[in-house]
């Protein structure tokens, strides 16, 4: 009796001492997800003053802080929007292309290298709000596929079948749907001019919020987005035509 469990206090020693070697393992099983979803946020809801029909054409330049320590992740939007704004709410439809690097510290084996990605993601977006003088207050929601490709994406597999990295998130990004909603409020200054506020919480950026200020036909845009321990910030500029 004795003899058996001396024998098993040896094995589960040896097994415990297998899992610490595998959970601290520097090597292995790190999270990674496919950054050009996952760090930038939604494509802005651009509502007009006066309603109509307007079309707008512009850029994003987007940092993270990516997910593991020491990364980033550095990306570039150009996007167009079509956007129906009626008394009671609006509807849009995006179209946006996408490209950028992902710097990888984290996996030793890559440490230092910078891989490029490219993709493309078309939206569609919503909002409902009442009028309140000459403010809207109401809630907003956005809908689309994601699709990305390159260097990046193709390391991720790679890796992941090696068994470095596991895909962070995987459910949602990597060729999927996403989407989210939250607070809309805007301050029409007048009839070409206005100040807008958004906060919600979806898929890609978790938690985000964004500011836009519109001045005749130019919009700019500060954005921002939570997740874990990672986070982004955005500057974007539109032109309405």
């Amino acid at each position: 009796m004795k003899l058996k469990r001396a024998q098993f206090v040896k094995k589960f020693r040896l097994i415990f001492m297998l899992f610490l070697i595998i959970a601290f393992s520097g090597c292995v099983h790190k999270p990674y997800y496919h950054p050009g979803y996952m760090g930038s946020q939604p494509a802005a809801i651009l509502n007009s003053p006066t309603g109509g029909s307007t079309n707008y054409l512009g850029g994003t330049i987007n940092f993270e802080s990516a997910f593991n320590k020491d990364e980033e992740n550095v990306l570039a939007k150009l996007s167009f929007q079509r956007n129906h704004t009626y008394k009671f709410g609006s509807f849009s439809y995006h179209a946006n292309i996408f490209g950028g690097y992902h710097s990888i510290e984290a996996v030793e084996e890559m440490a230092g290298e910078n891989l490029s990605y490219y993709g493309f993601a078309p939206q569609l977006s919503s909002s409902l709000f009442f009028p309140v003088k000459k403010s809207r207050l109401g809630l907003y929601g956005y809908t689309g596929f994601f699709w990305e490709f390159g260097e990046y994406d193709d390391w991720m597999d790679e890796a992941e079948e090696a068994g470095l990295i596991w895909k962070e998130l995987e459910e949602f990004n990597g060729k999927k749907i996403f989407g989210g909603g939250g607070l809309l409020y805007e301050n029409i200054i007048h009839e070409k001019s206005m100040l807008s506020f958004k906060l919600g919480i979806g898929l890609p950026g978790m938690f985000h919020g964004m500011i836009n200020y519109q001045k005749g036909n130019n919009i700019f845009n500060v954005g921002t987005n939570t997740l874990f321990n990672s986070s982004s910030f955005s500057l974007s500029y539109m032109r309405a035509w």
